[in-house]
């Protein structure tokens, strides 16, 4: 029944999310003159929010550890785990702001998101990215709460955050009066910093005065111990965590380097309602996570073997949605951004379809493999898919001039993945024997 709950919330609150987020397109094409200077923005983003992997996996980690904390209604153990991990990420936050304080001024931005200087003055770049990183790294650590709310089984909760902050970003584009392209990033990013993390700040301050009054963060409960353990588990995370961003979050930047900035607007375009499609399937998954480890806490595999059966099937309808709607997208796309703002391509169309159901999928085992522990095969698949995603997408994309090999790798990179992973996670639901548990589980 909580499951169920969170699910419905879920969904009500993240599809008012993907609609903000489908209208925040075509004000952001009013918002920017410049193709080449839109197609930047969002490749910033998307490549400096890298660094949000960059935790260590301990939220993660936290996430798996306050959930049997919380079953044994330990509150001293689950003050000990938030605590630790709280500190632990501060000292990441202070190292990386050292680091990225030298870094960010001595960077050729505008060579390394291949942007003339002519479209955005060096002095601009720099200044936003700063902001950027200085609003990422803020996320890094309050973003703990995150986890706490997935622990705590309100997985609604953090897609309302999210709602909070691209509602922020809608409302601030729409009643802006846009300048120069160097004054439109900046401001942009000045906005970002703050709505990204202003609903967090308040999250927390909510969680810790309600649900969770006696598990307060405090230096004097940071146990080296808990530190530890969290590590040990969300180290593994940390690997995942870095493959997987190498194969979903690297397409804007590969396109802007590969071809040309102005490609990423297009890729936007594609790429979005197919998102939102998969996100909405992906959102049904959000409580699985923390169900399955109390589940594998129960030894309760028959229950197990059900919910992979049921997801799949769910996956299946999925992906028949992806193709289905690939002759729709130009009429769509004709509502959405007006008539003549872009032609599809019936071929790049069916690569998005087809990427995005391979997320779908990995939506699925991701979800039950991390809940259960069972990262090895993780690791080792994802790894192999990195390597062969960053072949292809650079080979072909240099032989033909077509950026679509960009996505078409995901496809080809995730495939072998699904397949051994499935094959995994039916050994595992049906109590058969152990498969590729990683470190902590």
């Amino acid at each position: 029944m909580v499951i169920l709950k969170n699910i419905v919330a879920s969904f009500a609150i993240k599809g008012s999310s993907l609609l903000l987020a489908l209208l925040t397109m075509p004000a952001y094409i009013r918002f920017f003159d410049n193709q080449q200077v839109l197609g930047l923005w969002f490749t910033i983003i998307t490549t400096l929010s890298w660094i949000l992997n960059f935790d260590m996996g301990l939220g993660n980690g936290l996430r798996n550890r306050l959930v049997s904390a919380l079953g044994e209604n330990s509150v001293e153990k689950a003050r000990g785990y938030i605590s630790s991990t709280y500190l632990v990420t501060f000292g990441l936050v202070v190292l990386l702001g050292l680091f990225l304080g030298i870094l960010v001024p001595l960077v050729d931005w505008n060579a390394v998101f291949n942007v003339s200087k002519e479209n955005i003055s060096s002095e601009s770049l720099t200044a936003a990215v700063g902001f950027i990183f200085a609003g990422i790294l803020a996320q890094l650590l309050l973003r703990t709460i995150t986890s706490i709310l997935f622990a705590l089984q309100k997985a609604a909760l953090p897609a309302l955050l999210s709602l909070a902050t691209n509602a922020s970003l809608l409302a601030f584009v729409l009643l802006v009066e846009p300048g120069t392209s160097g004054h439109n990033v900046l401001m942009l990013a000045q906005a970002y910093a703050l709505a990204a993390n202003l609903p967090l700040v308040i999250a927390t301050i909510l969680v810790f005065a309600t649900s969770l009054r006696h598990c307060l963060p405090w230096p004097s409960a940071f146990r080296f111990v808990d530190a530890v353990d969290v590590f040990q588990l969300g180290g593994t995370f940390f690997l995942l965590q870095i493959l997987f961003m190498l194969l979903a979050n690297t397409n804007p930047f590969l396109i802007s380097r590969l071809s040309d900035p102005k490609d990423v607007v297009d890729f936007q375009v594609y790429s979005r309602p197919f998102t939102a499609l998969s996100t909405l399937f992906v959102l049904a998954l959000t409580p699985i996570w923390s169900a399955v480890t109390e589940a594998v806490v129960k030894s309760d595999f028959g229950w197990l073997d059900q919910l992979f059966k049921r997801l799949s099937v769910l996956a299946v309808m999925t992906t028949l949605v992806m193709f289905a709607f690939v002759p729709a997208l130009q009429p769509f796309v004709d509502v959405w951004l007006g008539a003549n703002a872009i032609h599809i391509d019936p071929g790049y169309a069916l690569a998005f379809a087809a990427s995005a159901s391979v997320f779908a999928w990995n939506g699925v085992l991701s979800s039950i493999a991390n809940g259960a522990g069972i990262l090895r095969v993780q690791g080792i698949m994802l790894a192999l898919g990195v390597a062969l995603k960053l072949l292809i997408a650079s080979t072909m994309t240099a032989a033909t001039g077509a950026w679509i090999w960009v996505v078409v790798s995901d496809v080809a990179a995730l495939v072998p993945y699904l397949v051994v992973q499935s094959v995994c996670l039916r050994r595992f639901t049906r109590n058969s024997g152990r498969c590729g548990k990683g470190a902590g589980s």
